[in-house]
């Protein structure tokens, strides 16, 4: 049986498996999606590769055997490209998922945070309206198996929490020693010392705490009024801040530094009951968080599972690019948790200005 197509006839598909495509090609892509898409490479290929950085393109494209894209629009138009990765600035995030969104791409992927400002929420609404893309941002502890299997217990500590703490420590890598390496080199502002101070803290939440801040947000109760109490930058990186949600206290902690021994606690606690979720630091493939729940009379341990969250995201862009149905939070859920954040930013920063954070 011959397999030669006659002139005119479309091309064969010969490969079954989701194209996808970077757009950007810094740490984040290197050290976490190629790795899971390694494992999933009967599901997968990497197709192509763009970056404002030609030299990070090519060099991603080389290691993983795909195209480098020479521009933004043409790896939109390329049907090759079924679902693209927006692992760029946050700045740009927006601008790139509406753009997927409007290209009509199977599914798209975006790196934590949703973007930089309220005018982002705009801009990809506007797009959401007229497409049914599916978007899934990247914020791996909330698809990690060990949150997700403790359900109830999320539900009982949104109605009766009183506690809930975030405490993160690490040491320094790639992805805060230089965050966008999609950007040239630049000479940095000229800035005081309060500027430096905002934008750090803003820097902290934005860029570390947002791993949790849905997680947060998932235990108090909706629409309560957030109310920042404290908030202190800590050197060399980190940030430490009071606040509450309702009747509610949160602590949110993180600190970068070479000497502490890693750590990524969240807990909450109500009258009856605790419940502390350890999770592996970021970029570590090493299985899921393990939660801790505690009552008045026994303790259940829940978990580690083999998967992570990275791998769990990546198993939800294949059921939803398949065009199956795959539970990932709405985006009233995901603007609602973008909110949630730049609140926090903002009181935070006001009250730095304010002198009253330290």
């Amino acid at each position: 049986m011959s397999l030669r197509r006659k002139n005119g006839d479309p091309p064969m598909k010969t490969d079954e498996r989701i194209g996808v495509g970077f757009v950007g090609a810094g740490a984040v892509v290197k050290t976490i999606h190629v790795p899971v898409l390694g494992q999933m490479a009967q599901e997968f290929r990497i197709e192509a590769v763009w970056d404002i950085n030609t030299s990070a393109a090519e060099s991603l494209a080389q290691q993983v055997g795909a195209r480098v894209i020479p521009g933004f629009e043409e790896m939109l138009a390329d049907p090759r490209v079924e679902v693209i990765v927006v692992a760029t600035p946050a700045g740009c995030h927006a601008e790139h998922v509406a753009a997927g969104m409007r290209a009509g791409k199977r599914a798209i992927l975006c790196e934590k945070p949703f973007g930089s400002s309220l005018d982002d929420i705009r801009l990809v609404e506007e797009a959401a309206a007229t497409s049914d893309v599916p978007l899934l941002i990247g914020a791996m502890h909330a698809f990690d198996p060990g949150w997700s299997a403790i359900s109830e217990t999320v539900a009982h500590m949104r109605e009766q929490a009183v506690a809930i703490r975030s405490s993160i420590v690490l040491p320094f890598n790639e992805r805060f020693e230089q965050w966008a390496t999609e950007l040239p080199p630049r000479a940095p502002p000229e800035l005081d010392a309060e500027d430096i101070a905002m934008l750090l803290m803003r820097m902290g939440i934005m860029e570390l705490a947002i791993h949790d801040l849905p997680l947060v947000r998932a235990m108090i109760p909706e629409g309560a009024p957030i109310t920042v109490t404290s908030a202190m930058p800590l050197e060399p990186f980190g940030y430490a801040i009071s606040l509450s949600a309702g009747d509610r206290v949160i602590d949110l902690f993180g600190y970068i530094h070479d000497s502490w021994k890693p750590s990524w606690e969240l807990e909450a606690v109500s009258a009856d009951q605790s419940l502390c979720l350890e999770f592996t630091p970021s970029f570590v493939h090493a299985g899921s968080a393990t939660a801790r729940i505690s009552g008045t009379l026994e303790t259940d341990i829940v978990g580690p599972f083999a998967r992570n969250g990275y791998q769990m995201e990546w198993q939800a862009i294949r059921e939803l690019a398949r065009g199956r149905p795959f539970p990932i939070p709405p985006l009233a859920q995901v603007i609602g948790d973008f909110r949630f954040a730049l609140d926090i930013v903002e009181q935070s920063c006001a009250k730095i200005a304010a002198g009253a954070g330290q």
